[in-house]
């Protein structure tokens, strides 16, 4: 049985990755939406909606019975579900941001969240996994304004304490200072 048209892809590095079959695909977008009157009073429409990351789950299956050759999903030794899970997984470990391609859109900076792989009497010789696609967002790191603080915090000591009078020489220097310019309080000798 030859590998049938696809029509999603997973993209790692430049590397593309396909399944045999796409069984199910579901996309969600959403918003964390405030649910009190006090979260959103002084607040624009941006603080009240939060964007949530997008997800894709699919429902895909690899099967050993189907050609294919030179494929990066099942390329190795071994059965190719096997292959198709293996490599899955070590995807999912490397954490690299991935581009997942479906017909209706294109989702970029996402993670593999969860992988799940089914085995029953239905899906004998395949690879029937479930894998949960997250968008990474992160927040961009706020720029301060106050240079002062940056510069206080980058002066270094100095390399040689021994350089730095002590607090007893000064001390005993400011005592000699007075007894000379009071004199006779101290009495002289």
């Amino acid at each position: 049985m030859k590998r049938p048209t696809q029509h999603v892809f997973v993209v790692e590095n430049g590397t593309t990755y396909a399944f045999d079959a796409v069984i199910k695909l579901e996309a969600q977008a959403s918003n964390k939406i405030a649910e009190e009157e006090a979260d959103v009073n002084g607040k624009t429409h941006t603080n009240y909606a939060i964007l949530q990351p997008e997800t894709v789950q699919m429902e895909v299956s690899v099967s050993d019975t189907v050609t294919a050759s030179e494929e990066p999903l099942t390329k190795g030794t071994g059965a190719r579900s096997q292959q198709a899970f293996e490599t899955m997984r070590a995807m999912r470990k490397r954490r690299n941001l991935l581009t997942v391609i479906t017909p209706k859109s294109t989702y970029s900076k996402m993670l593999i969240e969860t992988l799940v792989m089914e085995e029953n009497a239905d899906y004998q010789n395949e690879a029937h996994m479930t894998i949960t696609f997250k968008e990474m967002i992160v927040a961009p790191k706020k720029k301060t304004n106050n240079n002062n603080n940056d510069k206080k915090n980058e002066e270094k000591p100095p390399e040689n304490e021994t350089q730095k009078p002590s607090i007893l020489f000064d001390l005993t220097g400011i005592v000699g200072k007075l007894k000379d310019k009071l004199g006779g309080l101290f009495g002289k000798k």
